[in-house]
């Protein structure tokens, strides 16, 4: 549904002030647990399906391994798992090759032509 879920579903809090410790527990104004962030693991090339409204859905495992390394910090915001570099790079390497099998076939299209012209000459 789009919404941080804890363990027993989707979490709401309302308006009063909360906090996340770094075991993903949130904790109300009085230090006592209301929840638990519930998280989930996906592997890198799993087989996800689009739902929808920028929403996937994974059927697999999602269980994190044993010492797969994460941090829960309250207040900070997630980096991008993206290596926009690496990306880029990426992009203009396809670029490069789709430019050149255009051109190579732009030539082989004048190539049937002037054959097709050659074979109506004959």
């Amino acid at each position: 549904s789009g919404r941080v879920l804890g363990q027993n579903g989707e979490i709401y809090i309302g308006n009063d002030d909360f906090i996340v410790d770094n075991e993903g527990n949130i904790l109300n104004e009085n230090g006592e647990v209301i929840e638990k962030l519930r998280l989930s693991y996906i592997p890198e090339n799993a087989d996800i399906t689009k739902v929808g409204n920028n929403l996937f859905s994974y059927d697999g495992d999602m269980t994190i391994p044993e010492g797969e390394k994460y941090d829960i910090i309250q207040g900070c915001f997630e980096k991008s798992n993206v290596d926009a570099n690496k990306e880029i790079t990426s992009l203009m390497e396809t670029q490069r090759l789709f430019e050149a099998s255009s051109a190579v076939l732009k030539y082989m299209d004048t190539i049937n032509g002037r054959a097709a012209s050659e074979i109506i000459k004959l």
